[in-house]
């Protein structure tokens, strides 16, 4: 079954002022100039499933200007007309935001996390290849916290208790206390074990996923792999910790855990993040991103809705009908696309048999074409 957004509505988010929207179970497209508000749309739909924004910024800061509140409302369904879930979701300037399921509350968005899964690829992901490894960790991190409730209490135990930790080794003026810092121990270390070990499961389970859709694009010209780096591969977490105690009091922070974890992608046995052409790099990211899509699907017997933006940047044509044939596939659900280009977007798209819809966006406005 794929959950499916059918009807939408916004107000005051970003630049989008207001708008009402029908979408296609299949691809939904939106086209307009750079900075009209097509990945703010995005961004709109993802909110309604995590509850905050992909791009890290305050709730504040998505209120449209000179407007005190934002209102995001939409009716999900299995794919057919009957609806099976009203989410709203609204802030107010400087009030705690509302959310709510069927017209009921939802006190903690923990309980909501997971009921509407989804995807983005966004140009800034490149940095999963070429950026720092929290990056990566935090790809990771959506894709399991939306699947497995006990990963996401053990990792914000473990940061918890990690911010804890390093707050007092950076702020002890004397010798540290062996004893309180032992005390921390016994407490992050079954989170960051339990982390550890279900971050090195889900890898394992995308591993061939990632390898064919990869070779589903790239043709077969290429092998592509990656690489799981972390302190507890071959270390109990709770010794590591009792070995380095006097090292993080010199160095005043924890310097080992999970949240050292982190992913090298290859590429011919090669680093793409230095040896990958764009393409290539454009390639590693698409396939990961694709991969975690058909191990949420698996996990909660539901795909997760894919919010695509700018994904036909860098890659040739041969590339981009290889991707839209993958995507028809029954195991990836609901789509939504962006791009500058309406004549591109129909064009590529022609060959596709699932339902379609074409919007343009202009300044927020959003239109059906």
């Amino acid at each position: 079954m794929h959950l499916v957004l059918s009807n939408f509505k916004a107000q005051h988010f970003k630049n989008i002022a207001s708008c009402r929207l029908a979408f296609s179970k299949g691809f939904n497209c939106f086209t307009g100039k750079n900075g009209s508000g097509k990945t703010n749309l995005l961004d709109a739909i993802y909110y309604l499933s995590i509850g905050k924004s992909n791009f890290n910024v305050k709730d504040q800061q998505l209120i449209l200007n000179n407007e005190d509140f934002f209102r995001l409302e939409a009716y999900y369904n299995n794919g057919g007309k009957a609806e099976l879930l009203k989410i709203e979701m609204a802030y107010h300037q400087n009030k705690t935001k509302k959310i709510s399921s069927n017209n009921e509350l939802i006190k903690r968005i923990k309980k909501h996390l997971g009921t509407l899964p989804v995807l983005l690829i966004a140009p800034d992901d490149i940095e999963l290849i070429k950026g720092y490894s929290n990056y990566r960790r935090r790809t990771i991190d959506k894709v399991l916290c939306q699947t497995n409730a006990n990963y996401l209490e053990q990792l914000s135990q473990y940061q918890q208790i990690l911010q804890q930790r390093n707050y007092y080794l950076k702020n002890c003026k004397r010798q540290p206390d062996f004893t309180l810092l032992e005390s921390y121990n016994y407490k992050i270390a079954p989170a960051g074990t339990t982390v550890f070990t279900l971050r090195k499961q889900f890898l394992n389970d995308i591993k061939a996923n990632y390898q064919s859709i990869y070779n589903e694009i790239a043709g077969n010209t290429e092998v592509a792999a990656f690489q799981y780096n972390s302190d507890l591969l071959e270390n109990d977490y709770a010794n590591l910790l009792k070995n380095t105690l006097r090292d993080d009091a010199l160095m005043q922070r924890t310097s080992t855990g999970i949240h050292k974890d982190d992913v090298q992608f290859l590429i011919n046995e090669a680093p793409a993040k230095n040896f990958g052409s764009q393409g290539q790099q454009k390639n590693v990211l698409i396939a990961f991103k694709l991969a975690c899509a058909l191990y949420m699907q698996k996990q909660q017997q539901q795909a997760p809705i894919l919010l695509l933006d700018d994904i036909f940047d860098k890659l040739d044509s041969l590339r981009v009908a290889a991707l839209l044939q993958l995507l028809q596939k029954e195991e990836f659900g609901q789509i939504f696309i962006t791009d500058t280009d309406m004549d591109r977007m129909q064009f590529v798209l022609n060959g596709v048999n699932s339902d379609k819809k074409f919007f343009t966006v202009d300044a927020g406005a959003v239109k059906e074409f």
